[in-house]
């Protein structure tokens, strides 16, 4: 794809490699988030993602997309099930999955989001700022016009 290895850095892709991707952008934050809608999405306790604007973002190969809020989508490969991708409708920024870059020790956290989902032995980085779900700006944004509640509140 890239012939400069510092752009490579921003490439990733799947599991079995049906779906690549290729950001001309740096990501704007990378960060954890422990809400329990990333906790379901990744099958983990947390997901690690990448914010890069939708505007940089090359797909070969496109992921399949399933509606998992009426404020968002995820993005997987149809063939192998990796989480690529998770998308507000409205955003100019795409979060990727971390662990799909080619390159993940490039991309360190800056702080942890979704906090009220984190689970009491998570102390991964645990001086890095936090926030709750409720307190991002474009989340509550969105929940306000749409009136949705995320089905794993309280």
């Amino acid at each position: 794809m890239s012939e400069n290895p510092g752009e490579r850095r921003n490439e990733g892709g799947c599991l079995c490699g049906a779906v690549r991707f290729s950001c001309a952008a740096t990501p704007d934050s990378v960060s954890y988030c422990h809400c329990r809608m990333c906790q379901k999405a990744s099958g983990g306790p947390f997901s690690v993602m990448a914010n890069v604007p939708r505007a940089a973002l090359i797909w070969r190969g496109a992921p399949l997309r399933r509606r998992s809020s009426p404020l968002a989508v995820r993005g997987f490969c149809g063939e192998c099930g990796t989480p690529l991708c998770f998308e507000y409708d409205d955003s100019e920024h795409v979060s990727l999955s971390v662990g799909a870059f080619d390159h993940p020790e490039s991309l360190r956290p800056t702080e942890h989001g979704g906090v009220e989902g984190m689970l009491p032995w998570v102390h991964a980085e645990p001086g890095l700022p936090r926030e709750r779900t409720d307190e991002d700006a474009d989340y509550r944004r969105l929940c306000a016009q749409s009136g949705w509640k995320p089905p794993f509140e309280g």
